[in-house]
């Protein structure tokens, strides 16, 4: 009995054994990114994987392209999605997916008020968390530092978005510029424009979408703190404005994919 028992053991290695033989075990890529093309383009990159035959690209859970040269080690991702992932490959065998998250942060009904509210703590200004969260702020209580945009209905006979530098004297040296999506489904705007077209002061109507560019130290695009994002105007309500944005944590890059 302990002879039988001795050799079902030794069997139930050596399976084992010969089973791990051909397995073989692909690191998960370390992918990197940089954006390029005005903010159009996510340029991927990681090391080549040892033993690959090659890498799938993935865009929002769908394999949309094969590398199938192993020293090719970058990509550029020209399809707005939420999720980029990478994966290398030999054979039927697959590594785990590296993910570069290209979410926009989004904040939904958000109420915030025209210049001409007279309750001074109604925020008439728009701002955003380091994590890209949308928030109001009162202009007229002087949180110029974080001010991005200001909701105008006292200098202009409609609701108008301003930037905070088109003021004399100016609020803060930020050139936020806007630009009308011509779109009223906030989803289907999946990037924004490229800089060009856009204005310091944009006027607001009801269920409209409107791109957003926060040229942060104004001197055109770049990737050192420029953001891009969209906002739907919901509704306007006298000097009550009601919104929904999402904001592009990555630097410069336009992609604005939401559901």
């Amino acid at each position: 009995m302990k002879r039988l028992l001795a050799l079902a053991v030794s069997l139930t290695a050596l399976l084992i054994l010969i089973g791990c033989e051909g397995e073989v075990t692909l690191e998960t890529p370390s992918v990197t990114y940089t954006v390029t093309d005005n903010g159009a383009t996510l340029r991927l990159s990681w090391i080549e994987i040892s033993d690959a035959d090659g890498y799938y690209i993935y865009a929002d859970g769908v394999a949309i392209d094969t590398i199938d040269d192993p020293s090719v080690t970058t990509y550029d991702a020209t399809q707005p999605a939420a999720i980029y992932e990478v994966s290398a490959y030999a054979g039927e065998d697959e590594s785990d997916k590296a993910t570069v998250d290209c979410t926009p942060v989004k904040t939904s009904n958000l109420t915030v008020y025209g210049l001409s509210d007279p309750d001074t703590t109604h925020p008439s200004g728009l701002a955003f968390t380091n994590d890209g969260v949308a928030y109001g702020i009162s202009v007229k209580q002087a949180n110029y530092p974080d001010l991005d945009y200001i909701f105008d209905d006292a200098n202009f006979t409609t609701m108008t978005l301003t930037s905070p530098n088109s003021y004399s004297p100016v609020y803060n040296d930020k050139k936020d510029m806007a630009l009308d999506a011509q779109v009223t489904s906030f989803d289907t705007v999946t990037i924004a424009d490229a800089p060009g077209n856009y204005s310091t002061q944009t006027t607001l109507s009801s269920n409209a979408v409107y791109y957003l560019f926060m040229d942060q130290d104004d001197d055109g695009w770049d990737t050192d703190s420029d953001h891009f994002g969209k906002m739907k105007v919901e509704s306007i309500s006298g000097s009550t404005v009601t919104i929904t944005v999402a904001y592009q944590p990555i630097t410069g890059l336009r992609w604005l994919v939401t559901k």
